[in-house]
């Protein structure tokens, strides 16, 4: 399968397992936390892409020397704050170690330093993990595959980062697929009470509609008066809807990923508001229609 991958890195792997504390107060009990260590000539190669970095670095290449000279350094793709202390209980005592970089690949999770600083678990059983990245054009599940049947009766376990991906959002997924469906019951229950209050509007105007309809008011802006108020409180409530969604984003994101950007998918909301729009006017124009249609003698008749 050689031909099939055009980079690989191998790491040497430990995993922790116990207690795990952090700079900011939060501890972690009983975490399992892998643990890889890359060697001088990995490191001098910036095995992978960072997506932040400390400000004191310039480059990526700053932070891998930096790993090499200093054991106390790492990065990772688990905890997301810069300057974050991680401390973990090793076999003499605890084992400080500061996060200088914050890595995208999703291949892997836990800690990635030099060989000096996994050292002190260097008690800890030992395997590998082999990172590999196919030709450009090739399958990598299909590759992943071939490399799985190869390598199953060593105890190996192979796996896509697609896959790894799709595993971890699994549960997220569930969870955003159930709050879509409440708040699509939201709107429905909305809108649907967007058009019984229009209803009742035409109902329990229908004096002061006739009146109108006598001063010379047409039947089109009697529809569009009636219509455009189901609009305005539409318009009202997506405003409203918007702004609350974003700020809890925002918190969220600030709690859990500290640092990443917030992005608005601004074609899923237009969709999201123009269905809005387009069932506000489904269930206010009949009733509308029945307004504006409504002769002035008829409805001049109507006692309060």
């Amino acid at each position: 399968m050689r031909s099939q991958i055009v980079r690989q890195i191998a790491m040497p792997t430990r995993p922790y397992r116990g207690d795990v504390s952090l700079s900011t107060g939060a501890t972690q009990q009983d975490s399992y936390l892998p643990l890889y260590a890359l060697s001088r000539a990995q490191l001098a190669t910036g095995p992978f892409e960072l997506t932040s970095r400390e400000a004191r670095f310039k480059s990526d290449a700053e932070v891998w020397e930096a790993l090499a000279q200093d054991p106390h350094l790492v990065v990772t793709p688990t905890f997301q704050v810069l300057g974050m202390v991680v401390t973990l209980l090793g076999p003499d005592g605890p084992v400080h170690f500061r996060v200088v970089g914050i890595t995208s690949n999703l291949g892997f999770w836990g800690l990635v330093g030099s060989e000096a600083a996994m050292a002190p678990f260097a008690t800890l059983p030992v395997g590998t993990t082999i990172l590999a990245k196919t030709v450009q054009g090739a399958d990598a599940k299909s590759v992943a595959r071939q490399i799985e049947r190869e390598v199953f009766n060593q105890g190996a376990d192979t796996t896509t980062v697609s896959e790894i991906y799709d595993s971890a959002a699994a549960g997220t997924q569930a969870f955003i697929d159930f709050m879509r469906l409440v708040m699509g019951i939201g709107l429905l229950v909305g809108v649907l009470s967007l058009g019984i209050l229009a209803l009742r509007a035409v109902i329990e105007r229908r004096r002061s509609i006739g009146m109108l309809r006598a001063l010379g008011y047409m039947p089109g802006q009697v529809l569009a008066g009636i219509v455009s108020e189901g609009m305005l409180t539409a318009t009202c409530g997506a405003l409203v809807g918007i702004g609350v969604g974003v700020l809890m984003a925002a918190t969220v994101m600030n709690v859990f990923r500290p640092g990443a950007r917030l992005a608005i998918d601004i074609s899923s909301l237009a969709l999201t508001v123009g269905l809005i729009y387009l069932s506000v006017l489904v269930v206010t124009i009949p009733p509308a229609l029945r307004a504006a249609r409504l002769p002035a003698v008829e409805a001049l008749r109507v006692e309060d």
